[in-house]
Order: C-alpha cells, then structure tokens, then sequence
C-alpha cells in the first residue's frame, strides 16, 4: 500500500499521506527514496495511523526493497526479505530468540520476528490448514500495517489496531473494492466502494460498515 502511495498509484487521498524526505543538502540519502516520519508524541501507545506507520515501516526497509521498480517486484523482493528476517538466513539456522516459524494445532503457522514470546516486527501468518495469508508489521502479537488474504481470494490492504482493521484500507471484495477509512473492523467515516464490473459507485460517509450520512451513489448506467 505504501509503494503505491509512493508512486501515485493509489487515490490521492491516501497518496497525500505519505511525503518523501527530502534534505536540504544534497546527500547521499536522498537517493534512497525515504519517507518524512511525522513527529509522535509520547501519548500514542500504538501507531494506528497510516500517515504514521508507513514512514516508520518503509525507512525500516533494505534500500533494494524501497528502490525495486515495479509492484510485483516489490513484492517479491519484500517476502524474500521477511523469510531471511524470520530464519536469520546468516549460515547460521533459525534463531528463535528473534525470529522463527510457529506451527499451531489448527494447521495454520506464523513465521517471522518475535518478541517477549510475541509477533514482532515483520512476519506472514497462514490460517487454519494453511488458508488466509496476513503478510505484514506487527507489534506484540498484534497487526499493524499490512495485507490479508481471505480463502475465497477477497484482501485488505491497510492499518489494523487490536486485531481489527482500523485507519486506512483497501478492501477487494468480488467485483467491488472500497477504498477509505476503518473504525473497530467496520468501514467508517469515509470512503468509496465501487463496482470494477459496471462503474457502480457510492461515495460518503459510513457508520458500522453501512452507508450513512452524506454521500453520492451512481448507478451502472451512469445515473445518480
């Protein structure tokens, strides 16, 4: 989600979340295509903020990782990294006091960065007999920012809190995909929802995951 804020391949509204950094001299970083980490106060227990999170997580990436040209290869080459991450692929093994594979009971499995017998860090957790895939941060034993794949193939991409999605998302579901802000794992606040199949649109304010409030709705055959 961060790469394609970056490279304008998001709506602007979440593309205007994220800034580079920019120094005022000329140095060496900036080549490396970092992003302005916004100051935190000491209030914030959690980051649950995409504007946030994602500059904190992104500068926390291997320069070839933030530099790859294409989404795919992006991709690619962040799994490749949370893989070495999670085994400490050093000619060494595993090094379970920082990162490590879990196989649970239900047949599904975590692998990645731990801490205090936590999820930590970057990991990818499977579901039960392996179906549902969260590749993604997290922080003690709870999601912060990443992508999850549901069995049936329908994603969410975007910031969670305690477990829920929370902050700023993309949800593919079938043919509709919404994009905007998430309260408690419910669509909230604001966002678009539309129909990749006939241009079906609705536009506005949420309350629990339903349309309320303000918003505009345009039918498939360009009607609103």
């Amino acid at each position: 989600m961060t790469y394609k804020a970056i490279h304008n391949l998001s709506p602007p509204y979440i593309s205007d979340l994220v800034s580079r950094y920019l120094p005022t001299r000329n140095l060496r970083s900036s080549q490396d295509l970092l992003l302005y980490s916004p100051l935190i106060s000491s209030s914030h227990n959690r980051i649950q903020d995409f504007s946030r999170a994602s500059p904190l997580l992104w500068n926390s990436l291997p320069q070839h990782i933030r530099l790859s040209p294409t989404i795919e290869t992006f991709k690619k080459n962040l799994k490749t990294h949370l893989f070495r991450q999670a085994y400490n692929l050093q000619g060494r093994g595993t090094c379970m006091s920082t990162g490590g594979r879990f196989n649970f009971d239900d047949g599904g499995s975590y692998c990645g960065g731990w801490q205090d017998g936590k999820a930590h860090g970057h990991g990818i957790c499977t579901g039960p007999k392996g179906q549902g895939e969260y590749t993604g941060s997290w922080s003690h034993g709870f999601e912060v920012l990443g992508v999850y794949t549901w069995p049936s193939g329908n994603t969410y991409q975007g910031t969670w809190a305690q477990g829920k999605r929370h902050g700023i998302g993309v949800e593919s579901k079938g043919k509709w995909v919404y994009r905007g802000e998430w309260t408690n794992g419910f669509k909230g606040r604001y966002g678009v929802r539309e129909c990749t199949g006939n241009g079906a649109k609705y536009e506005g304010t949420w309350t629990n995951g339903l349309q309320d409030g303000y918003g505009t709705e345009t039918y498939s055959d360009g009607e609103s």
